[in-house]
């Protein structure tokens, strides 16, 4: 069984003096479809937000992982994990 992983990453560690860049993860969570992760990651960013910041444009790469653009302070990626028994 295929489910979607979206990662929050939170990027305020970026842009400091070279050598001390670093982005952590806000927060996972899994679902059953890419549209229903991408629901949450809009809904999400949208309670963080200010007025004049962009909406989440997605697009893929690796041929499986979605991404949305740098956000200034978060950045979301979808990818396919694998269930097993």
């Amino acid at each position: 069984m295929i489910v979607y992983e979206l990662e929050s990453k939170n990027l305020t560690g970026l842009g400091g003096p070279m050598g001390t860049d670093h982005t952590t993860t806000n927060w996972t969570a899994l679902f059953m479809s890419v549209k229903s992760a991408k629901r949450l990651a809009e809904k999400d960013y949208k309670m963080q937000k200010s007025d004049g910041d962009e909406d989440i444009k997605w697009r893929r790469v690796n041929d499986n992982d979605w991404q949305s653009q740098d956000l200034r302070y978060v950045m979301y990626t979808i990818s396919p994990k694998k269930l097993r028994k």
